[in-house]
């Protein structure tokens, strides 16, 4: 999920910039804490089809252009996965964050040395991650039509 491990007891932190507003979002993650770790561990079940459904319902409708990788993807083209979260490139990802603003868990940020200089994370059933402007070209998609919606996502190769 992104955090160091620090000191010799091995605590987990993340430091966040002043001006990223994480205390805005601390009441919405200190809620979610034990559902997402325990998701994450793999310790219960993760409903990522309730997530999924929760970011195509608040998504549809709005400017964001986005698709969907990662195992949700695979999922969703009939392929063997056990998705453990929601992976989402957008095209913006602070107008995302303004989309998923109260389900926010951390605040919309600018990295340095990821896979993409901007992520954001949600938590609505199971995480909701989205990454924004990666230095490579975007796949191939695929649209592929799931519970009403039509569901941009990595083409199966």
């Amino acid at each position: 999920m992104g955090y160091l491990a620090i000191g010799p007891d091995r605590f987990a932190t993340r430091w966040f910039a002043a001006e990223a507003g994480a205390s805005r979002h601390f009441g919405r993650f200190a809620a979610s804490l034990e559902a997402m770790v325990l998701q994450s561990a793999r310790l219960v079940p993760v409903p990522w089809e309730d997530a999924l459904e929760a970011f195509l319902a608040r998504a549809a409708g709005t400017p964001l252009r986005w698709w969907l990788y990662g195992s949700a993807a695979r999922a969703l083209r009939g392929e063997p996965a056990d998705p453990g979260d929601i992976d989402v490139h957008v095209d913006e990802a602070l107008l995302a964050g303004s989309i998923f603003d109260d389900l926010l868990v951390t605040p919309v940020e600018r990295m340095e040395g990821w896979v993409a200089p901007w992520t954001g994370r949600a938590f609505d059933h199971a995480i909701i991650e989205w990454i924004a402007a990666p230095p490579f070209r975007p796949p191939a998609l695929e649209v592929v039509r799931w519970r009403g919606y039509e569901v941009p996502v990595v083409a199966g190769g």
